[in-house]
């Protein structure tokens, strides 16, 4: 069991490397595309699935964390990207965003 382990478990790194590869291609040739995640526990704690894909292609990734911020890197595939366009200025603006907070970000 163990040697079976190490097998699948070590010396992934150009698997992941090409894996999140595959998310920026996708996201960067598809019109659209569809989200699910899954929860499950194991060994009393909680772990999740997210999915990114569409017809074309599917990309998966184990994380501890079901949360919008987590669904955000995964999103960003590795490469994170901020955008305060005039459209998040004026939502910031009309949610009443303190001018302090919209100063420092």
């Amino acid at each position: 069991v163990g040697q079976i382990d190490a097998l699948l478990s070590a010396n992934n790194e150009a698997f992941f490397a090409e894996k999140d590869q595959l998310l920026a291609a996708g996201l960067d040739v598809s019109a659209f595309i569809t989200v699910d995640d899954s929860g499950a526990r194991h060994q009393g704690r909680n772990g999740y699935v997210t999915q990114i894909g569409n017809d074309f292609f599917a990309w998966f990734s184990s994380t501890e964390s079901k949360s919008r911020i987590n669904f955000l890197q995964l999103l960003q595939a590795g490469e994170p990207v901020y955008c305060l366009n005039d459209e998040a200025l004026t939502y910031w603006r009309d949610q009443g965003l303190p001018r302090a907070l919209c100063q420092a970000l």
